[in-house]
């Protein structure tokens, strides 16, 4: 079965008290999540105290994916330069998980809608737009 890289949007919703958001569960009971630093790094950045830590275990859990350098930073560039052409800019980091989601061939989920302007210039992504 495919892996899937769930950016920082799906996992706030995942972990958010009370959630209804299910999304992740089944992946995640399969072992096929898997993260990166800037997924991390950016989860960590709004926790505190004993959130941060179970959110750190948690993260150990799973599977890690890293960049592969100079590679994924060139791949990274070259996505945002032909966006920003098509008068759309996107984020970096944003785009450094698009790169890793085909590189690796994982599905790419997503709550946000600026990766479908990083699908628009990057053949053979597969997102996933969860609402």
């Amino acid at each position: 079965m495919t892996d899937v890289l769930a950016d920082t949007s799906i996992w706030i919703a995942h972990l958010r008290p009370g959630s209804a958001f299910t999304a992740l569960d089944r992946p995640l009971a399969d072992r096929r999540v898997v993260t990166c630093g800037a997924v991390a790094a950016e989860l960590l950045t709004g926790a505190r105290g004993d959130t941060a830590t179970v959110l750190r275990s948690r993260l150990r859990g799973l599977r890690w994916i890293a960049l592969e350098e100079p590679a994924d930073w060139f791949d990274a560039g070259e996505l945002r330069a032909v966006s920003a052409a098509r008068g759309q800019p996107v984020a970096l980091v944003d785009t450094l998980l698009a790169v890793l989601a085909l590189r690796t061939r994982a599905q790419l989920w997503t709550l946000d809608r600026d990766f479908e302007q990083i699908a628009g210039v990057a053949p053979g992504l597969d997102l996933r737009m969860l609402a």
